[in-house]
């Protein structure tokens, strides 16, 4: 069973989180165990030097400790004016009278002791030996068995760490050899306690961020869960219900997320419902024709008739058939925009020269109705699949002179408003109520003073219209004001590819006078 999401943004949380724990804490540590190193190079470089070399004056004018020449074999030497800082750091002082030995002394007078009770309570030890005579000028109390100077040493120094737990300096010189080391014992001590305060802090900081953590996860993700619940019950059927607005507010992903569910739910419970309304009214407008079409055939069947007897049932017969034909076609073609299969064949061409075009194969119509037809174009490109266009245009026209009893004009316009084609139909016939004008897009919607039995309307010219227009990225609207105007206004976006403009094509012949008179209407 695969993890959820909560654990699994808790797991990456919490490896993260212990992987720069560790390596922060492991930093932090050898860092400091270098730092403490250093440090005690730095001390037995700075402090420990002038001791020793003023120790090896020592060897020059007395010869191996224990073994001090007469006083009358002493090398005179020059007392010194003034003392090198180095030495006062270690707490020598110069000292008046003539005897070079005494010249540099500490307080106690021995360099031996006085190093020790300096610097044996840091750990320190030395030993300074002659190179002359080999043996031990200075050895401080503390100095371990252990400790030798290595084999054919050289001239200079170097550090070394021996056995893993004493840090020393060995400094090699023409007058003797300089021995000094500390004991690491106390700074091992004090890292393995660092080692502990690094891994209990690391450990406190990793507990309290994966519970950071775990609450930061579970609070982003509950509103999930309203979210779940929702989808749960609109798949269960229940359109109507949507993600509260208290779920929102925990991040704008979130409260987006949120909008746009909410909106694609009502888009499903406006589907669902239109597609139920829909369906029943398809059923009742073809329960209508298939009614009659059975009255007549039963008719016809329950006795002999004449010749003229039967072909007024097969005319009636023919109607019914015809308009169960009419309307299937344009549900099928309905459908296929519902769906988006409905292919445009997009075309850039002249707005002026195909409304022309339009008007030429409508006007006739228009005329025998005794109704005269108008322009009232602006040039320019209009990039648009035109049979599909012209449709849309043929129906509006279509509408204005079947719904209006007496003769009317009619006015096709078209021009353009920045990268808007607009294209205008209006007449000032009788107009539509202001009732009906929300519902004249809708499917199978019909005004109930259109004159439908007569010109046989099914209503879906208008839905088929709709259908069309916003296939091409535009919109489609309708004013009116009863007995003075009513216009329907297409608004297209034009994207056009090219400036050269070919020829018109011949799907402008296509809509031809008998398609008009059989298109869809309102």
């Amino acid at each position: 069973m695969p993890l959820s999401l909560k654990w699994k943004i808790q797991l990456w949380h919490t490896l993260i989180l212990g992987v720069v724990l560790s390596v922060l804490g492991t930093g932090f540590y050898f860092y400091e165990k270098a730092q403490r190193m250093a440090k005690v190079d730095q001390m037995l470089d700075i402090k420990v030097p002038p001791l020793m070399g003023e120790a090896l004056n020592i060897e020059q004018r007395q010869g191996p400790r224990g073994n001090r020449a007469p006083r009358g074999q002493r090398q005179p030497r020059d007392r010194l004016e003034q003392l090198p800082e180095s030495a006062k750091a270690l707490g020598w002082e110069l000292s008046e009278g003539s005897n070079p030995v005494d010249t540099l002394r500490l307080h106690n007078g021995d360099p031996a002791e006085a190093f020790a009770e300096a610097y044996a309570d840091e750990g320190y030890y030395a030993q300074v030996t002659g190179r002359r005579s080999g043996a031990v000028i200075i050895q401080t109390p503390n100095f371990p068995d252990g400790a030798s100077l290595p084999p054919e040493l050289g001239h200079g120094y170097f550090h070394r760490t021996r056995d893993g737990a004493y840090r020393e300096l060995i400094h090699s010189n023409p007058s003797g050899y300089i021995f000094v080391g500390k004991d690491l014992a106390p700074i091992f001590a004090e890292l393995n306690i660092l080692k502990l305060q690094i891994g209990l802090v690391t450990a406190g900081i990793f507990l309290v961020g994966i519970s950071v953590s775990y609450w930061q996860v579970s609070r982003s993700l509950r509103p999930l869960k309203h979210v779940e619940g929702v989808a749960a019950q609109i798949a269960d059927g229940v359109l109507t219900v949507r993600i509260p607005e208290s779920t929102k507010g925990n991040s704008r992903e979130f409260d987006e997320l949120v909008d746009n569910l909410n909106e694609s739910f009502q888009h499903m419970e406006n589907l669902m419902n239109r597609q139920a309304r829909f369906t029943a009214d398809a059923s009742h407008e073809l329960r209508t024709p298939l009614t009659a079409l059975m009255a007549q055939i039963e008719l016809g069947l329950k006795r002999e008739r004449t010749t003229e007897e039967y072909k007024r049932l097969f005319t009636v017969c023919a109607r019914s058939a015809e308009r169960i034909q009419r309307i299937t076609e344009q549900l099928i073609e309905l459908s296929r925009f519902d769906s988006g299969r409905a292919k445009l064949d997009y075309e850039e061409l002249p707005l002026e020269g195909m409304l022309l075009e339009l008007t030429e194969e409508l006007e006739a119509y228009a005329n025998k109705r005794g109704s005269e037809l108008r322009t009232s174009l602006s040039s320019g490109v209009i990039r648009c699949d035109p049979f599909r266009l012209e449709q849309v245009l043929t129906n509006l026209v279509n509408n204005a002179i079947q719904h209006n009893n007496r003769p009317i004009t009619i006015v096709l316009s078209g021009w353009f408003e920045g990268d808007l084609a607009i294209i205008e139909v209006s007449d000032n016939g009788k107009g539509i109520q202001e009732e009906n004008l929300e519902k004249l897009f809708d499917r199978f919607f019909q005004e109930s003073s259109s004159h439908t039995s007569r010109h046989n309307n099914v209503g879906l010219g208008l839905a088929i219209s709709k259908a069309i227009v916003e296939a091409h990225g535009g919109k489609i609207s309708v004013t009116s004001t009863p007995e003075v105007k009513t216009t329907f206004r297409i608004t297209l976006p034009q994207q056009p590819k090219t400036d050269k403009l070919g020829p018109l094509t011949s799907a402008y012949n296509t809509v031809k006078l008998s398609t008009l008179q059989t298109s869809t209407s309102r």
